[in-house]
């Protein structure tokens, strides 16, 4: 069976994004053996990078212009859906595998079936009431639509996700399959250059948007700065939101030599950060999935969650949450009682066992091999 796995989305400045993750994960489960079935069309600048880290891949180029076609179509739109297209139809693949939330390059049908991922719908939730914000709804509304209405097949990355496609799109019933994703850390923790980590802290890792809901827990961390010894280590690519919104806001609490952020990561330094932290938070508003709680929790780390979304799903019931998301002093509140009352070290080993199992990543690339073969001999 040839597959070709669309991996044009990741760019060297995208390594630490979510769709990104999610592709080098499932190579990484591919049997290196197997590997030479499947083909990946990548950016040629990532090629080297590719090569030395995921080999025994074949591999072909496509040149586009990213998400500069995103939002606004022109006649380079549909030139390089053609050239896409082209590319499916002249190497006879069996069927395509198309892991970003909404393919940049092509959202009609090939040559031959097509598989794609959905891992949220939150561009659809936006504030609409702006002109511009309507019509960036609208194209990802009709976006998605083309893609799934063009698949052969979609994987919702979580059953909430699945609920959400249905409540947008009723129309795909029977085209979805949940296949929860991989979680997978590095197994030897490296402690990041000049962070003391003597000093115990309170760990975030995530996007700095405000559908993470930062700022509740910066608020939150504002009410019990004088109750606690911990430091609020925020780990994520610093973005316009959090420069002139957040940072202000640390400054008006007089809290900015208790906030620490870091960016650009290892998958080595995040373990260490988890391993040590006192306590997790994760506030966000909107989940698909939510990798980093898992992360966490396998880590040993105990974990705060909100109970938003795909949450309480993926994180089974297991861990410690607090509603609603954005009440503050709920946060505040959950957050001393945890830091006041760790759980006990057996629970958390037990809970990391059970997400070890659930989320490794030959067990996903298991189910979406045999999802590939079904939909390519269907």
């Amino acid at each position: 069976m040839k597959v070709l796995i669309d991996a044009t989305s990741i760019r060297m400045d995208r390594l630490h994004a979510s769709v990104s993750i999610y592709i080098f994960r499932l190579l990484s489960a591919i049997n290196y053996e197997d590997r030479s079935n499947f083909t990946l069309l990548i950016e040629k600048s990532m090629a080297d990078y590719i090569s030395q880290n995921y080999p025994g891949f074949n591999q072909l180029y496509f040149k586009g212009r990213g998400y500069k076609l995103f939002y606004w179509r022109n006649p380079l739109y549909y030139w390089y859906n053609y050239q896409y297209s082209k590319i499916v139809r002249k190497h006879r693949f069996d069927v395509v595998f198309n892991p970003t939330d909404v393919p940049i390059y092509n959202t009609s049908k090939l040559s031959c079936p097509k598989v794609v991922v959905c891992h949220d719908l939150k561009a659809l939730k936006g504030d609409s009431r702006r002109l511009k914000n309507a019509l960036v709804r609208w194209e990802y509304a009709n976006r998605y639509g083309k893609s799934f209405q063009s698949a052969d097949a979609i994987v919702a990355i979580s059953k909430f996700t699945r609920q959400d496609i249905l409540t947008y799109y009723p129309e795909t019933t029977k085209k979805i399959q949940v296949i929860y994703n991989a979680v997978e850390l590095d197994n030897k923790p490296t402690q990041p250059k000049d962070f003391d980590a003597t000093i115990p802290y309170i760990l975030y890792v995530n996007t700095l948007q405000p559908y993470k809901n930062i700022a509740t827990l910066v608020k939150a961390f504002c009410a019990i700065k004088d109750r606690c010894k911990e430091r609020l280590l925020v780990v994520g690519k610093s973005t316009a939101y959090w420069e002139n919104v957040m940072l202000p806001l640390l400054h008006t609490n007089k809290v900015n030599d208790r906030v620490i952020q870091l960016e650009n990561l290892s998958n080595n330094e995040l373990r260490f950060l988890y391993e040590h932290a006192s306590l997790f938070v994760t506030p966000s508003l909107n989940e698909g999935f939510g990798y980093t709680p898992i992360e966490a929790a396998i880590c040993q780390c105990p974990v705060l969650s909100s109970m938003q979304e795909s949450l309480p799903d993926v994180t089974k019931g297991f861990l410690n949450y607090y509603y609603p998301a954005i009440d503050e002093e709920a946060l505040a509140h959950s957050i001393i009682k945890l830091l006041n009352n760790r759980p006990k070290q057996e629970t958390l080993n037990k809970i990391a066992n059970i997400y070890c199992e659930c989320y490794s990543p030959q067990k996903q690339a298991e189910n979406i091999l045999q999802l590939l073969y079904n939909v390519a001999h269907q």
